[in-house]
């Protein structure tokens, strides 16, 4: 005897029907009274039968199939294939432009962020969107020009910790010249991902997805 509930599948021995379900029982037991479990025994008489879950086994495609009795149980039965060419296709397409997506939009969120670059004795992250970058070059150029002639600025700073720095002119150039040198490396990486989604010719293929702790590291 088995607990019957809701989610348990049933077969209509008689018709072959299945899944059959307690909320399908008016179809085979009309005018008839269940609570919200059933013993298996009280339904056999109206042709209902447990079938019992086997485990899923692995592959590519696994379907389940018609229920097989056996030493009189119900048992579930599976039908396992391999991907069809147009299906391998279309996996392989799918999972390319999701990794590319992702590339992008882990470049997108660690530029936003920024590299981690040390400020004395803080560590900071210098941010470097197109807007950063734009705003660094204008600032080496100055500080590039106070270097030269050998004057004394300093520059206030602001990193993505919204905390304030005080750094020298020098100072100011090598934040530049780190920001430059974390671009490039960061372009570098995401597209070495997106290029090696693009040769892939399996999902094995696929380059991983940089991580956040190696996406400024050489």
């Amino acid at each position: 005897m088995t607990e019957v509930t809701r989610l348990t599948r049933l077969i209509h021995s008689e018709s072959d029907t299945y899944p059959v379900y307690l909320s399908n029982m008016a179809m085979y037991a009309p005018n008839t009274m269940y609570g919200a479990t059933v013993d298996s025994d009280l339904l056999i008489e109206f042709g209902l039968e447990v079938v019992h879950d086997t485990e899923i086994p692995t592959g590519d495609v696994v379907t389940e199939g018609r229920p097989e009795l056996i030493s009189g149980e119900w048992y579930q039965t599976w039908v396992v294939r391999s991907y069809s060419e147009v299906e391998a296709a279309t996996r392989l397409a799918t999972a390319k432009t999701t990794l590319q997506a992702q590339a992008e939009t882990m470049r997108v969120t660690q530029f936003d962020r920024g590299f981690p670059h040390t400020f004395g004795e803080n560590v900071y992250h210098v941010q470097i969107r197109n807007a950063d970058r734009s705003n660094l070059l204008g600032l080496r150029t100055v500080a590039k020009e106070v270097v030269a002639a050998g004057g004394d600025m300093t520059f206030e700073f602001r990193v993505y910790e919204n905390v304030v720095v005080e750094i020298s002119a020098a100072e100011m150039v090598a934040v530049a010249d780190a920001a430059f040198t974390a671009a490039t490396l960061g372009y570098r990486k995401t597209w070495a991902v997106k290029d090696g989604a693009d040769l892939a010719t399996t999902i094995e293929e696929l380059p991983p997805l940089t991580t956040e702790e190696d996406f400024f590291v050489a």
